[in-house]
């Protein structure tokens, strides 16, 4: 199950995504976060899972701006970790 809540927070949108962010979903999540008004936080506190896609989309809703607030420590580091930057070992 995959649920999208918007709350108002003064002159900011917190959107809460909620369960586990398929493919079939990401429609629904860019057009909430289309019809934010800004500034916009996304709070993942309660996402379970995320597909490849998702946290492609997720990203690139941050590079767009996007605050992130709550996110579990794994999904904070796939969103902010670059695919393409060269990794230390």
């Amino acid at each position: 199950m995959f649920r999208i809540t918007t709350q108002h927070r003064g002159r900011e949108t917190v959107v809460l995504l909620d369960g586990r962010l398929e493919d079939n979903e990401l429609d629904e999540v860019r057009r909430v976060l289309a019809a934010s008004a800004e500034p916009v936080e996304l709070n993942l506190g309660g996402l379970e899972a995320c597909s490849g896609a998702g946290v492609r989309e997720l990203r690139g809703s941050l590079d767009k701006g996007v605050r992130l607030g709550s996110a579990t420590p794994f999904l904070k580091m796939l969103l902010t970790m670059r695919p393409d930057a060269p990794q230390s070992h």
